[in-house]
């Protein structure tokens, strides 16, 4: 259990998302904070290079870390695997890779279906593809499609998950929308927020376009409050996914509001139960009650 607030004390939140702060030394707490404190301090001054350099000669971790082509590249040891993300959430796997992707996976509750080989994924709001790679640290070898607006993200996502996926947002209307892109964290959105760094156009699809009568194992939706809409967007279709997990957290708009009352309405019309909640991110796992 980590007690100690990265939040609070300005550290990087990699650095002590593993650790057991509270059975840490004095001394090792001291030393924690202090490199942590020094970490800040080069993330926010260092070029992405020196970054890159400072992170490899000051932390332990299975491959090198390199910045090439605007983005960052963790390369495994053997250089079988690279890992590409446009900022520094690449820190997210840096140190506990393995551990982070099951967390990952724990956190939108999808240890609790049985997932097998061709089981069909959707994944909206897939950013680089964690979610991808996650199912691929369990060697579960899904048929996995991503939708992600974010043109810069996008391109990592199809480097990392080596498949076609769609530069996209899902909406309930096919239109080109505003996008307010989050360059330095995951929180870009149809929805202006105060982590808002840049606008652009991005072009908007329903989810029907992409369920041809197939079945669909599990919907996994991370829109940063546009949760709702995207659901509205696959309504001739949601009869054929048997799992939809939705992170309904306090992410929309600059109100920060939760989604959690509209969407949950929503599902259950749609003959969708709740079966779990994840009550730290309010990630909710609903299931199709035909299935």
């Amino acid at each position: 259990m980590v007690t100690l607030n990265p939040q609070i004390i300005k550290i990087p939140a990699f650095m002590t998302k593993f650790i057991d702060v509270d059975n840490l030394t004095t001394f090792q707490k001291v030393k924690l904070i202090i490199k942590g404190k020094l970490t800040t301090t080069v993330f926010k001054t260092f070029s992405e290079k020196n970054i890159t350099l400072f992170l490899n000669t000051f932390f332990k971790f299975d491959g090198k870390l390199v910045f090439d082509e605007n983005r960052y590249i963790k390369i495994s040891e053997n250089k079988s695997k690279q890992l590409n993300y446009p900022n520094l959430r690449v820190t997210r796997v840096l140190l506990n890779e393995k551990e982070f992707l099951n967390h990952l996976f724990v956190s939108y509750l999808l240890n609790i279906p049985n997932f097998k080989t061709g089981d069909k994924v959707l994944d909206c709001g897939a950013n680089v593809g964690e979610l991808f790679l996650a199912f691929e640290n369990l060697n579960i070898n899904i048929d996995y499609l991503g939708f992600e607006p974010d043109p810069n993200v996008f391109e990592c996502l199809n480097l990392n998950t080596e498949k076609s996926n769609y530069n996209c947002a899902l909406s309930n209307r096919k239109e080109e929308v505003d996008f307010y892109i989050d360059s330095s964290g995951g929180n870009s959105s149809i929805y202006e927020s105060s982590e808002t760094e840049l606008k652009t156009k991005v072009e908007a699809r329903l989810l029907d376009e992409f369920i041809k009568n197939e079945k669909i194992k599990l919907l996994k939706i991370d829109a940063e409050g546009y949760e709702l809409e995207v659901l509205l967007g696959g309504e001739d279709n949601l009869h054929n996914i048997s799992y939809i997990s939705v992170d309904c957290g306090a992410e929309k708009g600059m109100s920060q509001e939760t989604t959690f009352v509209e969407v949950n309405n929503y599902l259950t019309s749609k003959n969708f139960e709740i079966i779990a909640i994840n009550e730290k991110r309010l990630v909710c796992l609903y299931k199709n009650k035909n299935d």
